[in-house]
């Protein structure tokens, strides 16, 4: 994705001009043709509850958007409430466009709490009957719907929130998986260069099964024989099946660990703005050095003679200058001044340690 796409911008809102259902309808295609991001979470939305391997079930999508979020949301789109509505409470449609969003979900809620009896669903379509309400409140929202005005951030947490790619793979998992990474390709969200690059080629070589593997070296070597580049894309599109339904992403998914893909996603989820980007690591401050020790002078030990008393004794080693004196180099006794003051005993009780005074 080049750095002038556009992220996914807040939910969808049409002010308070009267328009018409039409023009709300262009505004809402509008909104949708200029957000790759909001694009990708329709996709993201249909994959997950589509058969035959939903990863979430309807009721859960219900406990995530209750009636009473997502009637307000729609508060705009009078004809996307009634049809929810209606298909649900088999009310009139004229008279359901004058309720407000409130009293519309409490309908809905009551009804999911205890439906119609069978006898009194004759209201409904009658592929509908046998369905459950919260069969039915998933099946009239449609993902393009909720993806223009649902809060992204809160889609994307649906999304994610138990960490299905942590998991044993299983089919669901698996189609999940393929519809966002074709769905990162198919709206420019990132490129395959990049793409590929999270991966990395020991991944693909480690991981990928030796035909997938060989198929792709002849195809290079036959762009390379006829003079052309080949490229990332080439090495998706060399893969590609017949029917133009399968290319080196359905390979991916099925050899290539699931929390290794989502590398991709997340990343894509970062540069669409639905997650914040990773802080960059800031380089470690550097410790001041420690000032060095002051050197010590050690004394030769004297010979030691017997029968001596050692009696130790103090010497001044550098008296500070009187008030208004300049110091005097020749104030400051030699090491040979200093071992004049010692009697024979001190020199034989060990070596003596003089620190160094700083003069003032």
């Amino acid at each position: 994705m080049d750095k002038g796409t556009p992220s996914v911008l807040g939910a969808l809102k049409h002010g308070h001009d009267a328009r018409s259902e039409a023009d709300l309808v262009k505004e809402q295609r509008a909104h949708l043709a200029a957000q790759p991001g909001a694009r990708f979470l329709a996709d993201v939305l249909g994959a997950l509850h589509a058969p035959p391997h939903p990863l979430r079930s309807a009721a859960a999508f219900h406990a995530a958007f209750p009636p009473r979020l997502m009637l307000h949301a729609l508060s705009e789109r009078a004809d996307l409430r009634v049809r929810l509505a209606r298909a649900i409470t088999g009310g009139a449609a004229t008279l359901l466009r004058r309720l407000p969003p409130g009293e519309l979900a409490s309908q809905i809620e009551l009804l999911v709490s205890e439906d119609l009896p069978p006898a009194e669903r004759s209201v409904r379509a009658e592929e509908d009957r046998s369905l459950a309400v919260v069969d039915l409140y998933l099946k009239y929202l449609e993902p393009t719907d909720l993806a223009a005005y649902l809060p992204a951030e809160a889609l994307w947490d649906y999304e994610g929130h138990d960490g299905w790619w942590k998991r044993e793979a299983t089919a669901a998992t698996r189609a999940l998986m393929t519809a966002e990474l074709k769905s990162i390709r198919r709206h420019g969200v990132l490129g395959d260069g990049e793409i590929l690059d999270l991966l990395g080629d020991e991944t693909l070589e480690r991981d990928l099964p030796l035909p997938v593997r060989t198929r792709l070296r002849a195809a290079a070597r036959k762009a390379g024989r006829e003079g052309r580049p080949f490229r990332d894309g080439d090495l998706f599109a060399c893969l590609r099946s017949d029917d133009g339904s399968r290319d080196l992403t359905d390979h991916l998914v099925e050899s290539v660990n699931l929390a290794t893909l989502r590398q991709v996603v997340s990343r894509a989820a970062e540069v669409l703005g639905l997650v914040p980007a990773e802080p960059a690591a800031k380089p470690a401050a550097a410790e001041p050095a420690a000032k060095p020790a002051p050197p010590k002078v050690v004394l030769p030990r004297a010979e030691a003679r017997p029968g001596r008393r050692h009696t130790p004794r103090a010497i001044e080693v550098a008296k500070p200058p009187a008030s208004g004196e300049r110091p005097d180099d020749a104030a400051v006794p030699s090491a040979d001044e200093l071992l004049t003051g010692f009697d024979d005993d001190v020199m034989e009780s060990g070596p003596i340690v003089v620190e160094e005074v700083a003069r003032r």
